[in-house]
């Protein structure tokens, strides 16, 4: 059987030559003031963002980027708090 979206992504950050580097994203100013609408939104107590856009304006990178960012702040807030 082919390799499915996980094998492939699994494939793709263990072929990175160090893990922990992650993704570096370019993104334009304006999916930079996105980005930081997420988060503050998730920082609002918001659950839910929608992004509006054209095809390839970039939303997913946007999500990602948020998502990324959420993820690297709740690891920041359990590392901070003892592990707890």
């Amino acid at each position: 059987l082919p390799p499915g979206p996980r094998e492939g992504a699994r494939k793709a950050r263990d072929s990175c030559p160090d893990p922990d580097v992650g993704v570096v994203r370019r993104l334009t100013d304006a999916q930079r003031a996105a980005v930081a609408g997420c988060v503050e939104s998730a920082a609002a107590g918001e659950r839910e963002v929608l992004l509006h856009g054209v095809t390839g304006s970039g939303k997913t990178e946007v999500y990602l980027a948020a998502a990324e960012e959420a993820c690297d702040d709740a690891e920041a807030d359990f590392y901070e708090s003892g592990g707890r």
